[in-house]
């Protein structure tokens, strides 16, 4: 690809182009001689906008083209539909899938044998409560307490992951969500179509009544026939 130069011609132009913008600040519109001048200042503006983005154009499309073909070439981007990295992004997403669902499978294994685990502990543990209530019961007080105490000691049953941690590798959830009823969503998580509204009000020039909007003409220049 060709070098980028900037010439003195080049930066001849950015320092007129800044002096112009420099004058705008300060102008005035107070008669029609004044508006008249300044709509004419408009007109040169308009230009030499179109000569300097024509020059822009002819220094930056060589370079354009040399990066489409070279992203293209390589995968990159998101019209890309072949390259060494699109190859190895689509094997990256394929094996994060399988880790991800060997691991959920592996976790959903490992919640079942805890659950299992502790519906056994806490059979344990009611049969050493009722234990205690008939040796209670028989004014045994003292083995009531023994058996009360090794009730509450009955281990809460923890099954460690199935699957070691490997390096270099880590999961992270994503919280997301979907509508289930949408007329039962509180009024403030619900969005304006405010693209909608703004095609209804150029369409209709605000002639139609919606609640709670209110149309109105904002004026500006219209360039095109200085």
């Amino acid at each position: 690809m060709p070098e980028v130069n900037i010439t003195r011609q080049m930066e001849d132009t950015k320092a007129k182009a800044l002096s112009v913008f420099e004058t705008a600040k300060k102008i005035l519109v107070k008669d029609q001689d004044s508006y008249d001048y300044q709509v004419s200042v408009l007109r040169s503006i308009k230009t030499q906008a179109a000569e300097i983005e024509k020059e822009r154009k002819d220094l930056v499309t060589p370079f354009q083209r040399g990066v489409k073909r070279l992203n293209e070439f390589f995968g990159y981007g998101a019209t890309a539909n072949s390259g060494p990295l699109l190859s190895l992004k689509r094997a990256e997403t394929l094996i994060k899938a399988a880790l991800v669902k060997y691991t959920n499978e592996q976790e959903a294994e490992r919640k079942r044998e805890e659950r299992e685990a502790q519906a056994k502990a806490d059979k344990q543990k009611e049969k050493l409560e009722k234990k205690a209530d008939k040796q209670e019961e028989k004014g045994q007080e003292e083995k009531a307490e023994e058996t009360r105490l090794e009730a509450q000691s009955v281990p809460v049953p923890i099954v460690p992951p199935k699957v070691e941690k490997a390096k270099g590798v880590s999961f992270k959830e994503i919280w997301k969500f979907k509508i289930i009823d949408v007329k039962k969503i509180p009024r403030q998580y619900l969005v304006v179509d405010e693209k909608t509204l703004g095609n209804i009000a150029r369409s209709t020039k605000g002639k139609v009544n919606i609640p709670g909007v209110e149309f109105y003409p904002e004026k500006s220049v219209a360039g095109s026939r200085y």
